[in-house]
């Protein structure tokens, strides 16, 4: 029921990680985690309450992972585990 939201939202997430990374290698830390928050996650909290349950969420984490890597400046291959902490960001499985 909720696959074509969630495709949409992806769509707009991937943007949104190509933007972010390519700010990255010209902006501060403070800057690239104000503009997570004013692009990345405005995406994920609107209407997360009506489709946060479905089966989809997945991919959403996933993408919100590479986000974090983004910011923090590290590889695709490092763990993410410490980062949200770090970050005081909680995942969209939260």
């Amino acid at each position: 029921m909720w696959k074509p939201h969630i495709d949409f939202l992806l769509h707009k997430l991937g943007n949104a990680c190509f933007v972010l990374r390519r700010l990255s290698h010209v902006l501060g830390s403070d800057a690239i985690r104000t503009a997570y928050y004013f692009y990345f996650h405005s995406l994920i909290k609107h209407g997360i309450i009506s489709w946060g349950n479905s089966t989809n969420t997945n991919e959403v984490f996933i993408l919100q992972k590479r986000m974090i890597r983004i910011m923090m400046g590290i590889s695709s291959r490092s763990s993410y585990r410490g980062l949200y902490k770090k970050l005081d960001l909680l995942p969209v499985t939260c």
